[in-house]
């Protein structure tokens, strides 16, 4: 597709910013009746949390005290559940919510937590590295999924009813050398707000935007400190006989009302998503004993999600600490 000026002149890599991190002490959030095997995707509409682990196949849906109010899925071969390997990926819209079923490859759509439809996925990217939220992304009618490699493009955006729509997203030239020896370095976190498409790149610290029609529109850098570390180590990452992947540089990704934030092992990054400017970083800490063996100067946590414009909900895999879930405020 042939770029138009307005594209090319928004084409840029931004200047390094020295940006001094803001330091969030973290709440703990304990869960009732609700018992996720690992915390791998949070999201939520302001009004209910979304709990998704890779490991379980329903998805946990609670109050903001953490109140179980319903589960959405199950193990089974009815079409709203789920098979042995769970949800893989979700992407909540208002009160719309898709899941992708890793072993029986269909993508299914909940309606206030009702199932409405799904349909399958014969040829997709099923190799999600460090699997986390955000994987695809969707609205009411059009859900986007990771496309298989072969294709060229990292994503594939389908009608609700199945139809394939479009293949969207070129695969960015700086990871194009390391794809050939590791399949996953193109995975990429997406996210949608009602009129554009944020795709950004787990293993290469870089932001597309496109419009509706899936145009692009712009491109950024996320240049800070954290991200120009892991990048370093993922130029020089040798892959052994298992194609082990390199560190991402993004863990977890979401939008808000004009601002990007993007979670890059602790260190969340704030921009504006309509220039790509970096606003601010923020790191987190807590207090009492379940810290005490806590050797970094601040707490890692991998996944998060926005209750509203500055509640901030946090989660990690591996569940290492005292408590379920994590509070932080934004100033």
């Amino acid at each position: 597709m042939a770029k138009s000026p307005l594209f090319l002149s928004l084409l840029f890599s931004l200047p390094v910013f020295s940006i001094e991190p803001q330091r969030l002490q973290l709440q703990p959030l304990d869960l009732k009746d609700a018992h996720p095997n690992g915390i791998h995707q949070l999201e939520s509409n302001g009004r209910h949390i979304y709990i998704r682990s890779s490991r379980q196949s329903e998805v946990f849906v609670v109050d903001l005290a953490g109140e179980l109010v319903h589960t959405l899925g199950g193990t089974g071969e009815h079409p709203a559940e789920f098979g042995k390997h769970g949800v893989v990926a979700m992407a909540l819209w208002d009160r719309h919510l898709w899941g992708i079923d890793g072993s029986l490859k269909r993508v299914r759509l909940f309606h206030e937590g009702r199932y409405v439809t799904s349909f399958p996925l014969p040829n997709y990217n099923l190799y999600f590295g460090y699997p986390a939220g955000n994987a695809f992304a969707g609205n009411s009618e059009v859900v986007l999924v990771p496309a298989h490699p072969d294709t060229g493009f990292l994503a594939a955006a389908f009608h609700r009813d199945g139809t394939l729509l479009r293949h969207v997203g070129e695969r960015p030239a700086a990871t194009r050398a390391l794809a050939e020896t590791l399949p996953g370095i193109d995975d990429t976190f997406w996210l949608h707000d009602g009129t554009s498409w944020f795709a950004v790149h787990k293993y290469y610290p870089m932001v597309t935007v496109f419009n509706d029609q899936f145009e692009p529109i712009l491109r950024f850098d996320v240049d800070s400190p954290v991200t120009r570390r892991l990048l370093e180590r993922i130029e020089h990452f040798q892959p052994d006989a298992q194609n082990n992947l390199p560190m991402p540089v993004f863990t977890d990704v979401k939008h808000r009302n004009g601002k990007l934030y993007l979670m890059s092992w602790g260190r969340l990054h704030q921009l504006d998503a309509a220039t790509g400017k970096l606003q601010a970083v923020y790191v987190f800490y807590g207090r009492g004993p379940e810290f005490a063996q806590v050797t970094a100067p601040f707490v890692t946590l991998f996944n998060f999600t926005l209750l509203n414009d500055r509640k901030l909900v946090l989660g990690h895999p591996a569940m290492p600490w005292d408590h379920d879930l994590w509070t932080a405020e934004l100033p």
